[in-house]
């Protein structure tokens, strides 16, 4: 993590996302997901490897399915620790369903003015930004 810079670890997984086949949900908006990926891996410029690229669709998936099933059990809170760019929020987005995002608070100011460029709106969502140093084990 850069010092008041958005993460690029963020950006690259929004990127590689991009590929991925996603399960549907009708409510949601994956066309908002999918510009505000496209938005992110826009400049980005970095050699994929096929080995992440199967971790994070293998990742991806698992927690779409943990999502629709937290839903299809008519969960109205859903937390997302790490958010990055992630769009779950969007493509998954359910009338009384409420959003929470935690992450480092330059990543959170980055997708937020972002959404607001792209005029994606997100009310249903809270974007909470956290000093994930302050959350280090010390050794």
């Amino acid at each position: 993590m850069r010092d008041g810079q958005p993460s690029l670890a963020a950006q690259r997984v929004a990127a590689y996302r991009l590929g991925f086949g996603r399960l549907p949900f009708p409510p949601g908006d994956p066309a908002a997901d999918e510009r505000l990926a496209r938005d992110v891996a826009g400049a980005l410029d970095f050699q994929r490897s096929e080995r992440m690229a199967r971790y994070l669709r293998a990742r991806t998936e698992f927690f779409d399915r943990a999502v629709l099933d937290a839903l299809g059990r008519g969960a109205r809170q859903l937390l997302t620790v790490g958010a990055g760019y992630d769009g779950r929020a969007l493509r998954y987005a359910a009338p009384g369903v409420r959003w929470f995002e935690v992450d480092h608070p330059a990543t959170q100011r980055d997708k937020r003015a972002r959404l607001a460029r792209l005029g994606i709106a997100a009310p249903h969502v809270t974007f909470a930004g956290a000093d994930l140093r302050a959350m280090e084990v010390p050794a």
